[in-house]
């Protein structure tokens, strides 16, 4: 389902469940994969894979095997894909990490993935376009469900990537905002927090989420950001002409009104800030007005984390 499985983390945490077996698609293979979570709770998983566009063949079973067999937790792309390829690609520039503890943390919210349309396309962008650009930035990383870091599970990776986070209560957003007193960067996209449960979109609920004031902007077409290359660290290796987001007209907007925030980018055709940086005492929070963050921008915050905490 791209909208995601509701029901995983009563699995998760359900005594009488020995393993789960998903069959995941291209739309929503990403978010369920939390395979960090899964571990938590010592459920064995295993993600079938079906086939897409770009890899019509059946899986080569045998290496998905031998992935497992090194200590893979599971594996998202399919052998043969465009974002598999990616991957090849940057190991063979030296890009990919080497093995060791994660560097990123991505945190996925099936009850704000409920809340994204599978028809307007936004899911898709949100959650699997986001995982892909993960999985090319060649970095070390983890997925965890986010009831798991509510109920105060913090993930050891220097930067958390809040893939999805959109609908909060009170008790969570307090749990939450205590990371930033962790020394870690945390990295928030599009309606982060905008959402309170039986309560409609507002933008003062991302700053209570964030830190980070924002205001909302009637979307009229794509949403898309354009990072402003060569800010060191946090855009260090994104390249000139540089755009992401989605091509789905979108609404509403959000974007950074906090006059304390460091400007990264702009969204596409307005002078509002669509990426910003709030620098704390000993913390940073990275707010971004579009989804699916780019491998290159996603490699510069991890520089950027891992600088901070000496990782």
């Amino acid at each position: 389902m791209a909208t995601g499985h509701l029901a995983l983390g009563k699995l998760l945490r359900s005594p009488d469940v020995d393993f789960l077996v998903f069959q995941g698609q291209v739309t929503c293979v990403g978010w369920l994969a939390p395979f960090a979570s899964a571990r938590f709770h010592h459920k064995p998983w295993l993600l079938q894979i079906t086939s897409t566009e770009d890899n019509p063949q059946e899986e080569p079973y045998d290496k998905i095997a031998l992935a497992f067999a090194a200590g893979a937790h599971g594996v998202i792309a399919p052998a043969g894909s465009s974002q598999m390829a990616a991957v090849w690609k940057a190991i063979q520039e030296g890009g990919m990490a080497p093995a060791g503890a994660p560097q990123v943390a991505a945190i996925v919210d099936p009850t704000s993935a409920a809340h994204l349309s599978p028809a307007s396309g936004l899911a898709a962008t949100v959650l699997a376009e986001q995982m892909r650009q993960l999985e090319a930035s060649g970095l070390r990383y983890e997925v965890w469900e986010l009831a798991d870091v509510t109920e105060g599970t913090t993930p050891s990776a220097p930067l958390l990537l809040f893939v999805n986070t959109y609908v909060l209560g009170e008790k969570e957003r307090q749990l939450l905002a205590t990371l930033r007193a962790r020394g870690r960067v945390l990295v928030f996209s599009y309606a982060a927090g905008a959402m309170r449960p039986l309560s409609g979109v507002n933008g003062r609920d991302v700053f209570s989420l964030t830190g980070i004031a924002v205001t909302t902007l009637a979307g009229n077409g794509p949403l898309r950001v354009a990072p402003t290359p060569g800010i060191e660290p946090f855009t260090l290796y994104v390249a000139p002409g540089t755009e992401y987001g989605t091509q789905q007209k979108v609404t509403p907007w959000f974007c950074c009104v906090d006059a304390r925030a460091e400007v990264l980018g702009r969204l596409v055709g307005t002078k509002a800030a669509g990426l910003a940086a709030l620098r704390g005492p000993g913390w940073t929070t990275v707010y971004s007005a579009a989804p699916a963050l780019p491998a290159a921008l996603l490699r510069s915050l991890a520089h950027a984390a891992e600088a901070k905490t000496g990782q």
